[in-house]
């Protein structure tokens, strides 16, 4: 990383924060899958339910530090740029006594650099009741070691050591002793909205740069520019106006209804899977919302993902 940025970054997880400030390593972890269930081949050989965790890890010298694993599964929900925002809208529900945050994030285009979750951040800071400002400071690509993977190294242990993970009960269970201040956040369909694009379009005839030049973004409560910085070790931020003229910044409504898992993925894992399950974890899988629309999400683009 440049000297600049680490030197911002170790002030940050160093720093002792007023109550006041909440600082948070964001970062997605590979995803997750249910059930585990380490004697039985099968359940290696089946499409199991992929299960999301934005976990969002606290930085700082306090003594006490929460770590906010926002997990959802992809029958509530997928991975998209709303899906993504939503995450940080809950996070900031939670905080809601806390007038600054900062947030440190990759470069990812697809969940940390895009216009809806700018969208949102703007939105979320000219609500008559919330934060004073919101921060996003951006590690290069390739960056080394941050605190949310420490997190998740702590999860990927927590996980091997537990034989069997039948259940989101099951998860939640392991996940909130993985790691100490650990806490998961569980989102449901009401958590995920439709959120829009409110800003503008770059062109010549105004002041947007480009995303891969920003490298620190802020949003001010009252002003509905965007401030932001192109090199680390500005003192000045350069401002913008992105949003779209005449655009009211509304709250979306939540979504009406979970997606769904794939229907024909959910009745494989009730008929080979389930069974052997302790019949206490049956009622989980039974009640799974299914759709016959939703892809399954190991077999598409969005499921080219890692796997933990």
């Amino acid at each position: 990383m440049l000297p600049q940025l680490v030197q911002l970054y170790r002030h940050d997880s160093a720093e002792n924060w007023p109550t006041a400030t909440a600082v948070f390593a964001v970062d997605l972890q590979k995803v997750l899958l249910l059930p585990r269930m380490q004697d039985l081949k099968s359940c290696i050989f089946t499409s199991r339910l992929v299960v999301f965790n934005e976990t969002f890890a606290m930085m700082g010298s306090q003594s006490k530090k929460v770590h906010y694993l926002a997990v959802w599964d992809e029958s509530i929900s997928g991975r998209n740029r709303c899906d993504i925002a939503s995450a940080f809208h809950k996070v900031l529900q939670k905080e809601r006594d806390r007038q600054d945050f900062i947030f440190w994030l990759d470069n990812c285009s697809a969940q940390n650099k895009n216009w809806v979750l700018y969208s949102v951040l703007m939105t979320l800071i000219n609500k008559p009741v919330g934060p004073q400002s919101i921060t996003l400071r951006y590690l290069v690509p390739g960056h080394t070691h941050m605190a949310a993977d420490s997190v998740h190294g702590h999860i990927k242990k927590a996980m091997r050591n537990k034989k069997n993970i039948f259940d989101m009960a099951d998860l939640k269970e392991v996940l909130n002793s993985a790691a100490q201040g650990a806490q998961v956040l569980q989102m449901n369909s009401e958590d995920f909205s439709e959120w829009g694009n409110v800003c503008k379009t770059r062109s010549r005839s105004n002041n947007i740069p480009l995303f891969k030049d920003i490298v620190e973004a802020k949003f001010v409560r009252g002003e509905r520019k965007l401030f932001y910085k192109t090199i680390y070790a500005d003192e000045d931020y350069q401002q913008c106006d992105i949003l779209k003229a005449k655009v009211k910044l509304v709250l979306p409504r939540s979504k009406a209804k979970p997606r769904g898992i794939m229907t024909s993925k959910k009745a494989k894992i009730v008929r080979d899977l389930v069974p052997k399950m302790p019949s206490s974890r049956r009622a989980f899988w039974l009640a799974l919302p299914d759709s016959d629309i939703s892809p399954d999400l190991l077999a598409s683009n969005d499921a080219a993902v890692t796997v933990e």
